[in-house]
């Protein structure tokens, strides 16, 4: 689910551009002389000055966009307990900016930053977890730590959290709550079922795709399917719906809807907030 990755991506449920951005160093303007005072303090072993170089960085702000530096100093300031720093760290890791992409050592840092109490590396590890990024998959393990997440008030894991319990209730048998009221404007015009000829459990490309519900059944995801088109042409009529089979341990089967695919986190993210601003839940995952 990354649930910026990102379950997850989501969850990538995950989501996600991760790195955090401090107001000081993302709404002003930074001078030379600034940038020079902190690069003194944060020689001098100042973590909090070694996270704020690592973010300058990361995203350009007062200095060249250079994501080896930036993992430089996060990784300075991640050595002394920096959880930001760390979960940041982690980041780069996940994303392999600035050094070798590796989930281990993304769930390496993001792990002691949860340790520390970062709701936001909780969700990650649940989004790594989920998609079986640098781990064994298990959904179960994923919701235990987006259920974390969600406690700790990090805002995408409540999505994402209900998403993986539906996930699970459909898993076991348990009933799943009904169906919210829809707020978008209705349609008199059926559209046409989901027109996917491609083997249902192959997904198309790797990439991230927008997930939008998961059922026991085929028949359910296209019926779910057909009536978001009906009810939200807008944010439909362009995309093509892919039904993914997933199966799980004992043989347990479901369908994951995915409203789209995408070859960027970054606009599969921007798809599904939109999704989210119209009321209709989704999750980025990685495939």
């Amino acid at each position: 689910m990354k649930w910026q990755k990102p379950l997850i991506v989501f969850l990538a449920f995950m989501a996600l551009s991760v790195s955090l951005m401090p107001p000081l160093v993302a709404a002003q303007s930074i001078s030379g002389a600034e940038v020079a005072a902190r690069l003194v303090r944060a020689r001098a072993g100042d973590a909090q000055e070694q996270f704020l170089l690592g973010v300058m960085y990361e995203h350009g702000k007062g200095v060249a966009q250079d994501y080896a530096q930036a993992a430089h100093w996060y990784g300075k300031a991640a050595m002394q307990d920096h959880m930001l720093a760390q979960v940041n760290l982690g980041s780069l890791h996940d994303k392999g900016l600035g050094l070798p992409q590796s989930y281990s050592q993304a769930y390496g840092w993001y792990h002691k930053a949860a340790g520390l109490g970062s709701g936001e590396a909780m969700y990650f590890i649940g989004s790594l977890y989920y998609n079986g990024d640098g781990v064994p998959t298990d959904i179960n393990v994923a919701f235990d730590w987006l259920k974390k997440s969600n406690e700790r008030g990090y805002p995408p894991a409540r999505a994402a959290h209900a998403r993986v319990k539906a996930e699970l209730d459909a898993m076991s048998g348990a009933p799943t709550s009904p169906e919210p009221t829809p707020t978008e404007t209705i349609t008199s015009v059926p559209p046409p079922p989901v027109q996917d000829n491609r083997p249902q459990d192959v997904m198309p490309i790797k990439g991230y795709a927008v997930q939008i519900g998961s059922f026991k059944t085929e028949g359910q995801a296209q019926s779910r399917w057909t009536k978001l088109k009906t009810r939200a042409p807008d944010l439909f009529t362009d995309t093509d719906g892919h039904i993914f089979k997933k199966e799980f341990e004992a043989g347990r089967i479901f369908y994951r809807l995915n409203a789209a695919l995408f070859q960027k986190n970054a606009e599969a993210n921007s798809y599904c907030n939109t999704l989210k601003d119209k009321k209709i839940d989704c999750l980025v995952i990685k495939y």
